[in-house]
């Protein structure tokens, strides 16, 4: 075979090649993907118990002491990665995690590299803060993504490290240069460079909780659980947001439920609608838009205990959605694989909840206040959502975080981050209350601008006064009152400092700052 590769060996093991192949007994897994498989057939000779991995649609054809006849192991539509081996010839492990479990551990694979902070802050002492990003990166993305750097490090007395763990297309060197500038550190990586075990569990799961047909955001959330992996190891502990979260209390406050975890290794608040309990036992659920993740000890000492309890939530899967098939009897194309499928990580935690408490801390509606949760509970805006205040209202805290994460409100987030004042965000609110309003202008900065300053007025297919009612009953709080925080706070960040600004990007902040109400 022409690309051997060892990816992984037993430690006790130092053999590659047995001329004595029953009596070896190495463990030795090696990677046939598109870098190596060439479309064609591949013949695999090797050690007893030796596996096989294989990725990208390749296959090989190998033999075992024990077989008279040569075995195919491929990959697939169903799944993109197999392990086939010796020891059990005949399995591609369908949805069966004992196969993953059987695997190396991954506590002794190489981290991934990331490039270092330009501004040379010390990562051991900073708040670590982390974005997903799985697509092409775009400029209006990179400009959220700078936004919310700045947002973070605005209003905290302790240094914040953002990480964008990246697997888009290649980045530009002036997009590698701007985050490089912001103090932004750049994760690259591919799936395929996740541990064996790791990249074993990731196939498993996003093809298991949607019925064998992995759907593309599952595969992108379901990397966040798996963060440990995917992650530097000089990150102990880090805060993962949605792109449409605006922090409105200081980053440490959040932090700090770290100290409150005990035995968990995750910190989640819980999921503001009825989608997952509703036609199930599940008794609670948790979103996925702010959560807290214990890396150093993902990897270290409760590395089995985790991955054990992850590598069981298909079974929970299969249970969960079972029951609310039948007793949903959902439209076609609405069943639970579909539905629970497509949240990714929050499905995951929820299940992980549920078989076992105490992996889950739960840090609090205020640090999640979701803005369209109420979708996924079924029925109107004033049935699911008016009249849910046990769902929606967070009475015993001010709101923290707002997670815009209902379509037609998704600039909410780019708004609270650009000015978070009450006055700004109670305006937003009388938007909602108006009969709807467009605009337009191909001025890229003006366009910007006008989103922020008209955020709130769009037209969309939800009723209008349900909605505003909703906002100003359960989220008025979701601002900063006036004298309540640093002047600072409330005003727009530049991208840039003023002496590398150019015309350009002067422009774009004037009518940034215009559009949020403050210069």
């Amino acid at each position: 075979m022409q690309d051997n590769r060892t990816i992984m060996r037993a430690l006790a093991c130092f053999c590659i090649l047995c001329a004595t192949p029953r009596v070896c007994g190495c463990t030795i897994v090696k990677r046939i993907d598109v870098t190596s498989c060439g479309g064609g057939l591949y013949n695999e000779f090797g050690c007893a118990g030796e596996g096989v991995w294989v990725a990208d649609g390749c296959k090989v054809r190998f033999q075992c002491p024990s077989l008279t006849t040569s075995s195919i192991c491929e990959s697939g539509e169903r799944r993109n990665f197999s392990i086939c081996s010796c020891s059990n010839v005949t399995s591609a492990f369908d949805d069966d995690p004992a196969a993953c479990q059987a695997l190396p551990p991954p506590s002794a694979t190489q981290r991934l590299r990331a490039t270092k902070p330009a501004s040379g802050m010390k990562t051991s002492a900073a708040l670590h803060f982390g974005l997903l990003q799985t697509h092409t990166l775009k400029v209006h993305t990179m400009n959220e993504i700078l936004g919310i750097c700045t947002h973070l490090r605005r209003f905290s007395a302790v240094p914040v490290q953002l990480h964008l763990i990246y697997s888009g297309a290649h980045l530009t060197m002036e997009m590698q240069l701007q985050l490089r500038q912001a103090g932004v550190e750049l994760v690259l990586f591919r799936v395929l460079d996740l541990p064996v075990r790791i990249r074993c569990l990731y196939e498993l799961l996003t093809s298991c909780m949607s019925g064998g047909a992995p759907v593309e955001k599952a595969r992108a959330f379901m990397l966040k659980p798996l963060a440990a992996w995917v992650l530097p190891s000089h990150v102990p502990r880090i805060v993962l947001l949605d792109m449409d979260v605006a922090l409105l209390r200081a980053p440490h406050e959040l932090w700090a439920n770290f100290d409150r975890f005990g035995d968990a290794l995750l910190g989640l608040a819980r999921e503001q609608s009825t989608m997952y309990t509703q036609h199930t036992s599940l008794a609670r659920a948790y979103n996925g838009g702010v959560q807290l993740l214990e890396l150093a000890r993902m990897r270290g000492a409760d590395e089995a205990r985790y991955l054990a309890a992850v590598a069981a939530a298909c079974a929970t899967h299969r249970m969960i959605a079972a029951q609310f098939d039948v007793r949903s009897q959902p439209k076609p194309g609405r069943n639970a694989d579909v539905r629970f499928g497509a949240l990714g990580d929050q499905t995951l935690y929820s299940y992980l909840a549920h078989t076992q408490p105490s992996l889950v801390h739960d840090i609090g509606c205020e640090w999640n206040r979701q803005l369209g949760s109420w979708i996924a509970s079924g029925g109107s805006a004033d049935t699911a959502w008016l009249r849910r205040p046990d769902l929606h209202a967070c009475p015993a805290q001010r709101c923290a975080a707002l997670h815009a994460n209902l379509l037609p409100l998704k600039c909410a987030a780019m708004l609270l981050r650009a000015n978070a004042s009450c006055a700004n965000w109670h305006g937003f609110i009388r938007r909602l209350e108006q009969p709807a309003r467009g605009s337009d202008t191909r001025n890229k900065h003006l366009r910007l601008a006008l989103q922020l300053r008209s955020c709130g007025s769009e037209a969309h297919r939800y009723p209008r006064l349900a909605l505003a009612r909703a906002v100003r009953r359960y989220y008025s709080d979701c601002c900063v009152p006036e004298g309540g925080t640093p002047s600072s706070w409330l005003t727009v960040p530049a991208r840039v400092t003023p002496a590398a600004a150019s015309p350009a990007q002067s422009t774009r902040h004037a009518a940034i700052a215009a559009a949020a109400g403050t210069r």
